[in-house]
């Protein structure tokens, strides 16, 4: 006797997934909300996303979550670069290097968040929320470079960039390679793990670390985040641990793509300044009911 099809979850690598349609709604919409906002405030949205489905869809595994957060932070990512590199402002040659520095951090950060359970996952995103609350306050406030001389303290060569934008713009920069390869990686571990854009971590280490200006590190940094994301989603497919079905990953990443259009073109009529210390405070605030929330169950 055939019974009715039921929808049925994740065993075995090359399973066909099926997902609740209104669970689906869900995450299109929120995939859309937050890039766009994220675009908006200069971020790629992954560190609101996260979050909020912990809170929406607390069935979910963490690694349900950053497959999912990296699908729509790769779209996005794409997006920008594409629309970065028409612009001029992309350091192809460093992000390359800064990219390839960041593969193998992705892929132990998938490895890792597909052993961890949402009890103890939750409070260590809660403490990196408040910190990237923190940065995303730091990055208003903080002059764009630092003094001359910084980043040069490994004593290593310093490597001498000179790019023009599609403006005419001239940017002339030196920074320490070695250093900013280093940086790369812990970004790259950051970004798979948390499902994250690590732009809001690694933009203002190019800006104060490695003196970059600031168009060029933020074009560069979605390059390089593209590149991480990319070989995190990979790795999630290759190694299986997902529970959450092909289709609706790649209509949340849709759904990313179009927040980000949306958000770039809202940026031209709303000054995100306001609107990015409210989101910093928003931040905070869930940052800390995370962690409580483990901390006094």
């Amino acid at each position: 006797m055939q019974g009715k099809a039921l929808p049925c979850r994740f065993d075995r690598p090359g399973a066909l997934l099926y997902d609740s349609p209104m669970e689906t709604l869900l995450l299109i919409l929120a995939a859309l909300a937050v890039t766009t906002l994220g675009t908006l405030v200069g971020l790629g949205g992954g560190f609101i996303f996260v979050p909020l489905m912990i809170f929406l869809l607390p069935e979910r595994t963490p690694a349900d979550l950053t497959y999912l957060s990296l699908v729509m932070v790769m779209f996005n990512a794409w997006s920008a670069t594409h629309r970065y590199s028409r612009m001029g402002r992309v350091d192809f040659r460093t992000g390359w290097i800064f990219g390839v520095a960041t593969v193998i951090p992705a892929i132990l950060g998938v490895f890792l968040v597909a052993r961890m359970k949402m009890d103890s996952y939750a409070p260590v995103f809660g403490g990196v929320l408040i910190a990237a609350a923190g940065l995303l306050v730091f990055r208003q406030l903080a002059p764009a470079g630092v003094t001359p001389g910084a980043g040069e303290g490994l004593g290593a060569q310093r490597t001498v960039r000179r790019l023009t934008d599609a403006d005419g713009v001239v940017y002339e920069y030196a920074f320490n390679l070695p250093l900013g390869t280093a940086l790369s990686s812990g970004v790259g571990f950051i970004s798979s793990f948390f499902g994250v854009g690590g732009g809001i971590v690694h933009v203002p280490l190019m800006t104060q670390a490695l003196r970059f200006p600031v168009h060029v590190a933020t074009a560069t940094s979605m390059f390089v985040l593209a590149i991480s994301a990319t070989v995190g989603v990979m790795t999630h497919l290759l190694h299986g641990e997902r529970g959450v079905g092909l289709a609706t990953a790649a209509a949340v990443g849709v759904g990313g793509l179009i927040g980000g259009q949306i958000g770039a073109l809202l940026s031209r009529r709303m000054k995100g300044r306001t609107i990015l210390f409210l989101l910093a405070a928003a931040m905070c605030v869930v940052g800390v009911r995370l962690v409580a929330r483990v901390v006094l169950s």
